[in-house]
């Protein structure tokens, strides 16, 4: 039958590990900063638990007991494992590491970066793994905080001093409009972006969009023809119909590779729209974590 471990003080392996090595009870105190007496204890504590005597006093010191030396090396591997477990400074090896990394990220990021950020884990190590889940309705102050993503990447920064960020870009923001559109042609004035009607992006709960963020907080009036689920769904309604969106620049140009879409400067002033990386704070000591958080900041916006 197995020993039950919760019943047994583990520290007491540090002093057998002593004892073997050293096979006298003084210099065994010495190095581990403890009282003859306390390791006398400790050995005694030691032969209850293991159901041996261990040591046995001889004229060249504490001979260890056939029992004891069969325990070695599973001790000396154990107190090893748990040595390299418990220190500080890991070491990651993305080429040898099994690890699958979690994003919580804006839609539109999805687009336009996951492939890059992607491709960059694949070329660093073959089982390096990515899972990847769009901001929707979750509150990224609580997931950071039950450490079920190890970064977010939005548009609004979650102030906590258990989350870290990192500003990661800005983005501008377009407007697109079909090719032939019968009333826009290259041009679009802040009088036709409010005569047209828009296809707008489902409202998360908590913020309000990127376009309303990036003009303060207004609400804008607009007439909305409908509303959709996703970025990509925009592009292929634009182009058959003679509703505008609005939309990040980058978001809009790979679009315009694929759909007959124009892509028009918005029409009001407007300040950029910040990108944040945020990351919990209480993973600083996992060197993987650490280099996969220096990997987003090297591949996401890279181009900006």
């Amino acid at each position: 039958m197995k020993l039950n471990l919760r019943a047994v003080d583990l520290n007491l392996l540090t002093v057998f590990e002593a004892l073997l090595r050293e096979r006298n009870m003084s210099r065994v105190a010495e190095q581990l900063g403890m009282s003859q007496p306390a390791v006398s204890a400790a050995l005694q504590r030691l032969r209850l638990t293991m159901k041996d005597e261990l040591f046995v006093r001889s004229r060249s010191g504490m001979q260890p007991t056939p029992r004891a030396l069969a325990a070695q090396p599973a001790v000396a591997e154990a107190l090893s494992l748990i040595a390299e477990a418990l220190t500080v400074e890991q070491q990651f090896d993305p080429a040898t590491a099994s690890r699958e990394f979690a994003v919580l990220a804006d839609g539109s990021l999805e687009i336009t970066e996951l492939g890059s950020v992607l491709h960059a884990l694949q070329a660093a190590g073959p089982a390096l793994r990515l899972r990847n889940e769009v901001l929707e309705r979750q509150d990224v102050g609580q997931v950071l905080a039950r450490l079920d993503y190890d970064a977010v990447i939005d548009f609004v920064r979650v102030e906590s001093d258990k989350i870290c960020a990192a500003p990661l870009g800005e983005q501008e923001l377009v407007v697109i409009a079909r090719v032939g559109h019968p009333r826009i042609n290259a041009e679009l004035s802040a009088a036709q972006y409010f005569a047209e009607g828009h296809i707008l992006l489902r409202q998360r709960s908590r913020y309000r969009s990127q376009l309303e963020l990036a003009l303060g907080g207004e609400r804008l009036r607009r007439r909305v023809d409908v509303q959709v689920q996703h970025f990509a769904a925009m592009p292929a309604v634009v182009s058959q119909t003679e509703s505008l969106a609005t939309m990040p620049r980058r978001l809009a140009e790979q679009f315009a590779a694929v759909y007959p879409i124009q892509v028009l400067p918005f029409p009001l002033s407007q300040l950029a729209v910040p990108i944040w990386l945020m990351w919990p704070a209480s993973l600083g000591g996992d060197a993987g974590h650490r280099w996969f958080i220096d990997l987003l900041r090297r591949r996401v916006f890279s181009s900006v």
